[in-house]
């Protein structure tokens, strides 16, 4: 039976997964998925799934909103229709779901009777819980929790063990106090300094080949990363960007090549040759080692110029395709003759 292991204070996002992400996304999530089962073993990714650091960062890196709520369905949902086909093979089975997928069970451990809040018998008692968070606040919703407890339950509960607890800003940019800057520096020092040597056969399109190394850096982490690596999920967004356009547009040249050099080095491990399953964890290996004494740019630089090379590397987020210079300068010169 599974046990909390952490929790997470996320801002509150509207809106969707646009089509030409959330395919990606799915493609991506089981291809992670396969890698870190190959190497840990399916419990082992049953444990990172739980640990609330470790999936928001695993949101980012697919290009979601880094810190929007809206994660936790839009990373499940694309888990749910990548491993699918790959539910016999991995003994991984992905349950629930949202909007048309409405809920047909509830499993837990037996404890009494079960209150199913999410059936439409419901309705009173779940408007009957939001006049009370109202009314009372969720301070003076605690404090009556604590009074009926003590009531119930006068003998003091063992002390709990300090869990995980993931609490993400309401800004919506990315900002240096968001981002071990250690860390990402060691990650983009690693992929200038193994991607030629490893990845040299693989990426084939020139200019963004080199830009893909520094994605799989923060992929190849995902992998082989300890839990206290990922207490900076912010920045694993810079390695495919975000759908809103933060902090910069999702190149969607990179994430096409990230998912094809992850899927030849998952496919050839599952027939044993595990060469490019070796580079990747070398990647993470050479970030750890230079991001001890490596330094690098600002993330102000860096996010203006992935906005400077958004087109050529096809960026794209719900506000559109992103312009090309000549474009760009185009639609300010007309706005401007507008006025």
């Amino acid at each position: 039976m599974a046990q909390r292991a952490g929790n997470a204070d996320l801002p509150l996002h509207g809106g969707r997964v646009p089509r030409w992400l959330g395919d990606r996304m799915t493609r991506l999530g089981a291809l992670v998925t396969e890698a870190v089962v190959h190497h840990y073993g399916r419990d082992e990714f049953l444990r990172r799934l739980a640990h609330p650091f470790w999936f928001q960062s695993f949101g980012a890196v697919m290009g979601m909103d880094w810190h929007s709520s809206g994660i936790t369905t839009s990373v499940i949902g694309a888990l749910k229709r990548g491993l699918t086909p790959l539910a016999a093979e991995l003994g991984i089975h992905v349950c629930g779901g949202r909007g048309q997928h409405p809920h047909s069970a509830i499993e837990g451990r037996e404890q009494g009777e079960i209150v199913n809040l999410a059936d439409r018998r419901a309705a009173a008692s779940r408007t009957a819980q939001l006049d009370l968070l109202q009314s009372l606040g969720p301070d003076g919703l605690l404090r009556e929790v604590a009074q009926i407890e003590s009531r119930l339950a006068p003998v003091a509960a063992p002390a709990q063990p300090m869990l995980p607890h993931l609490f993400m800003p309401a800004h919506h940019d990315v900002r240096e106090s968001d981002v071990n800057l250690r860390r990402l520096h060691g990650n983009f020092a690693a992929a200038a300094d193994r991607g030629p040597e490893d990845f040299k056969d693989l990426l084939l399109v020139p200019g963004v080949g080199a830009r893909t190394v520094k994605a799989l850096a923060m992929v190849a982490e995902l992998v082989h990363g300890t839990p206290c690596r990922f207490s900076d999920p912010a920045r694993f967004s810079l390695a495919h960007g975000g759908k809103d356009r933060h902090p910069f547009p999702v190149p969607l040249k990179v994430y096409d090549e990230t998912i094809r050099i992850m899927k030849s080095a998952v496919s050839k491990g599952r027939l044993g040759r595990q060469e490019e399953l070796a580079a990747l964890k070398r990647l993470d290996e050479q970030s750890r080692r230079l991001e001890r004494y490596v330094t690098g740019p600002d993330l102000k630089e860096i996010v203006a110029g992935e906005f400077r090379d958004s087109a050529r590397f096809g960026g794209r987020s719900i506000f559109g395709w992103e312009p090309h210079d000549d474009e760009a300068t185009a639609a300010v010169l007309g706005d401007r003759a507008r006025r």
